[in-house]
């Protein structure tokens, strides 16, 4: 059990942890732990004493996480690759478009299966709309492939912007060649 005391405490990370409490039982009944919180009278406040063994197991859990919403190497140069082409496109380069079937055999190639082309395709989608400010499905947002295709989108735009001509030819023939973008 862990119980509240008195008085405010400053945490070893710096943050002070204070609490105004009514006298219940909390269970979490993940962990099958119970927390009884001991009310302070009124007006005053408690804090809650984080054993270390709590801060272990966060320690442990964290970068667990941390890896889980890493992209894989294929996902990531798919990704790079529908950026890029995104890119072109949005800077209106000319004699290039969108190659829809080709980007999907591209990233089934890449990624194993069509389903998995489309998931990443659907991901992107979402970044891109979520970035926009316009509505999106939550379910196919993943922040990874949002923080890593706004890199690239960003640093192909800006190649784009300051040498527009060498930059088109550029970056079109590598979306051309990957089979994102085809020529017009």
């Amino acid at each position: 059990m862990v119980a509240l005391g008195a008085r405010s405490r400053m945490l070893a990370s710096g943050q002070q942890l204070t609490w105004l409490l009514m006298p219940w039982k909390q269970t979490c009944y993940r962990h099958s732990a119970t927390v009884d919180l001991i009310a302070a009278p009124p007006g005053e406040t408690t804090t809650m004493h984080i054993k270390p063994i709590a801060i272990a197991l966060l320690a442990m859990i964290a970068p667990g996480q941390a890896r889980a919403a890493m992209l894989s190497d294929a996902e990531a140069t798919f990704l790079d690759q529908l950026a890029t082409a995104a890119a072109v496109l949005e800077q209106r380069c000319t004699g290039y478009e969108a190659n829809g079937a080709g980007g999907v055999q591209t990233g089934a190639r890449l990624l194993g299966s069509p389903d998995a082309a489309m998931a990443m395709i659907n991901a992107f989608d979402a970044a891109i709309k979520a970035h926009d400010g316009d509505d999106y499905d939550p379910r196919k947002f993943r922040p990874e492939v949002s923080e890593a295709a706004g890199k690239t989108f960003k640093r192909v735009r800006a190649a784009l912007i300051t040498d527009p001509e060498a930059a088109c030819a550029a970056y079109g023939e590598s979306g051309a060649a990957s089979g994102l973008l085809r020529r017009y």
